[in-house]
Parts: structure tokens; C-alpha cells; sequence
């Protein structure tokens, strides 16, 4: 069974009512993301988060990681985490191997 296909460039209109940020390898910080973006005082209705990737593993909350991908504000990019933790989950990957 095939995954759904996804374009390998995706743009984005220009954000004219807010700012746009970017981050990477979040392995899971859920609580340290959401601090930073207290910080910044992120608003997200008008502004944007794109995610550079991995999501997921390493630190504590990979499951809050993967929640944020249904955020309207929340833009990511499939990292080699995200991509193994799909091989696990379809079978093309032994879970001890991840």
C-alpha cells in the first residue's frame, strides 16, 4: 500500500498580516517550542511556524510534535525522523532498527 504523494515544492503567499518563522529539529521539545514562542509572542492568527524537519525523537513529548501538524499555522517539512517513523509504522522498518 502506496502513502499519499506530496509536491516537492510547496509555496507559500507572501504572509502580509503577520511574520514567519522557522525552526528545526524539534526531536520532540514541545515545552521549549512553546516557550520560545511565547517569547516572540507568537500569534497564530497571523503568523506562521514552518518546521525544517524532525519533529520527532530524542526528547520528551514526539506525540505533542506531531499534533502541531494540524496547527493552521503550523507548515512542515518531512525530516529523516519523520520519514523512518513512517517506515516503522507501514512495516518497511523494524521498530528496534528506528
Amino acid at each position: 500500500m502506496n502513502g499519499p504523494t506530496y509536491p516537492v515544492v510547496c509555496r507559500h503567499p507572501v504572509n502580509d498580516v503577520g511574520r514567519d518563522f522557522v525552526v528545526g529539529d524539534l526531536h520532540g521539545c514541545v515545552d521549549a517550542l512553546r516557550y520560545l514562542l511565547h517569547e516572540i509572542g507568537f500569534d497564530g492568527a497571523r503568523d506562521r511556524l514552518f518546521s525544517v524537519g524532525d519533529l520527532v525523537a530524542r526528547g520528551t513529548d514526539s506525540l505533542a510534535a506531531i499534533d502541531l501538524i494540524d496547527k493552521p499555522w503550523f507548515y512542515p517539512v518531512l525530516g529523516n525522523h519523520e520519514d523512518s517513523l513512517i517506515a516503522v509504522a507501514t512495516g518497511a522498518m523494524r521498530r528496534h532498527a528506528w
